[in-house]
């Protein structure tokens, strides 16, 4: 390299001192840096996540796991919270009998319940001291996160279950946010308040969605304890995914993460139920998966596997489209 190309690339490492490891390590002759396999250090980790938080009980685990990662991976947490508000039904003749001081009321409610959720998040996030930002607006949740998904790079949110929440215009829905936000997601189910990525299981199927959900979690994979790579298979399939699974332990083992393969014969039980089992099996607390689904008449479609991952896990499960 000239001496113009050295003082260049000295430059830069100036500029972006994560750079220094690698370059040491290309003097060295040693591959590959800590930097790519560590949190908190070089390309491979998460600098901001977005949580979904709001009043009511069932978002305080997921903030409390959210101001968990937030501190170990020493990245800003955004919090959003939003409501929409509850307009009254137009009739066929295109009559609503919409009365000023009721939707003033219906305002200042909203209003007032995104204040307790800021209070409630900005309480746990200063336990935790992490680096935070609140946004809130009166809207749709997930119309809401999707758009600031822009300013993270993981969402965190719940089940979506409206029975239990303070209502179906606070609600996300999580096939919203997994099919449009462009970003991986982390499903907190209720229950859950921490996240310590001890073993994670990475549900693989040899797909599109799979490989974006590998990706897509490596800095998890990168600080776990244990990673277990599990495909399920018909019995005369067993011999493909043996190879399939191996390049991913491979793939995983060039980012310095050592990784267990796992492939078995689905027999009876629903691919989720499997899962499920295996990672309980493993004392796992982490799923990866991709996301199977499609837009039908204005609504988002899952794939059952998905759909049955989302509403039973009782682990964290990370998503990716």
């Amino acid at each position: 390299m000239s001496m113009r190309g050295e003082e260049q690339r000295l430059r830069l490492i100036t500029l972006r001192p994560d750079l220094i490891e690698i370059f040491l390590c290309q003097k060295l002759r040693t591959w590959p840096p800590r930097a790519f396999a560590a949190p908190g250090m070089g390309f491979m980790t998460f600098a901001s996540f977005i949580v979904h938080a709001d009043r009511d009980a069932e978002s305080d685990g997921r903030i409390h796991v959210a101001c968990g990662l937030a501190a170990r991976f020493n990245a800003r947490l955004i919090g959003i919270s939003a409501a929409m508000m509850d307009l009254p039904v137009i009739d066929p003749m295109g009559y609503a009998p919409i009365d000023a001081e009721m939707i003033a009321a219906e305002r200042q409610i909203l209003e007032t319940d995104l204040k307790v959720a800021a209070e409630k998040f900005q309480r746990i996030a200063d336990e935790k001291k992490v680096k935070t930002e609140w946004r809130s607006n009166l809207e749709f949740p997930a119309d809401m996160v999707c758009r600031h998904a822009r300013a993270g790079d993981l969402l965190i949110i719940g089940r979506g279950e409206v029975e239990k929440s303070t209502g179906p215009q606070r609600v996300i829905d999580p096939g919203d946010v997994l099919m449009q936000a462009g970003r991986p997601v982390l499903i907190v189910p209720p229950g859950v308040a921490d996240l310590a990525l001890a073993h994670i299981v990475i549900a693989w199927k040899d797909t599109r969605e799979s490989r974006r959900a590998v990706a897509d979690a490596l800095p998890f994979l990168a600080a776990a304890g244990t990673v277990s790579v599990l495909e399920l298979c018909g019995e005369d399939e067993i011999e493909g995914s043996k190879n399939a699974v191996a390049d991913v332990v491979a793939y995983l083992g060039r980012h310095a993460i050592t990784a267990k393969s796992e492939v078995r014969v689905l027999n009876q039980n629903d691919p989720a139920t499997e899962i499920i089992a295996f990672a309980g099996q493993q004392g796992a607390d982490l799923i990866v998966a991709g996301a199977y689904g499609h837009a039908r008449l204005r609504e988002w479609v899952f794939g059952v596997v998905t759909y049955e991952l989302i509403k039973k896990s009782p682990i964290c499960c990370l998503l990716s489209h």
